[in-house]
């Protein structure tokens, strides 16, 4: 199976206190091995609209070869409002997950 990552959230507009829930599905990688996923986020507001790395961590898939990241993050005002992309890849995969959409109010 080609591996494969699709990334979820459970909000696509937050605002001050939004907890949201990010979830990134990994599936068909190599049973019991150690990747390096990237969270890339894009918007005008942050970084003077360069790609910004939120996330850089290795995780290890299980022996069926999936892996589920998540994280809970509460809005607590410091991202910059605006309209962000979102993307996750596996960059010794040149493997990009779908990207979503986040709009901070």
């Amino acid at each position: 199976a080609k591996p494969t990552m699709t990334l979820t959230s459970s909000h696509s507009v937050l605002s001050m206190g939004t907890t949201e829930t990010l979830t990134v599905t990994l599936s068909g990688f190599t049973p019991n091995s150690t990747v390096n996923i990237k969270g890339h986020n894009v918007g005008a507001a942050l970084n003077n609209g360069q790609d910004y790395i939120t996330v850089n961590e290795n995780v290890t898939v299980n022996s069926s070869g999936s892996y589920i990241w998540t994280v809970r993050p509460t809005d607590d005002g410091t991202v910059p409002r605006g309209s962000y992309q979102c993307w996750f890849t596996v960059d010794s995969l040149n493997l990009s997950s779908n990207t979503i959409t986040r709009n901070f109010i």
